[in-house]
């Protein structure tokens, strides 16, 4: 019973890299992150509750926004609003950052949720 709810859990917090992207930019000028998931991927599993969750790491962990399918982002950074989520219900949940600031260059990771709940965070 042991192993078998540990083969559970692994299959449950188990991740997957789909793609990684480089992009660079200049300081004060604007820069769009994609976030794209193919239908294929998610398949019918898309709920309501379906998010993706975007994060900063720069020397640490920053929680940028959550972007729900059907419904508003909620942020937890938006950078005095230069962050804004671009996002549709086809798959996409990109973010665009306007007027990039030195805070602003590091690692930015989205990762798809089919439920989420990350009011808490």
């Amino acid at each position: 019973m042991s192993s078998l709810f540990t083969q559970n859990i692994h299959n449950i917090c188990q991740k997957k890299l789909i793609s990684r992207v480089s992009v660079s930019t200049e300081l004060q000028s604007e820069i769009l992150l994609p976030c794209l998931f193919e239908a294929a991927l998610f398949g019918s599993n898309l709920t309501t509750r379906s998010s993706a969750l975007w994060t900063h790491i720069n020397t640490t962990v920053y929680y940028i926004v959550d972007i729900l399918v059907n419904d508003q982002p909620r942020f937890w950074s938006y950078r005095r609003g230069r962050i804004k989520a671009l996002s549709d219900r086809s798959g996409n949940f990109s973010i665009m950052i306007s007027d990039v600031q030195r805070s602003d260059l590091g690692l930015y990771h989205c990762e798809l949720f089919r439920e989420s709940n990350f009011s808490g965070l």
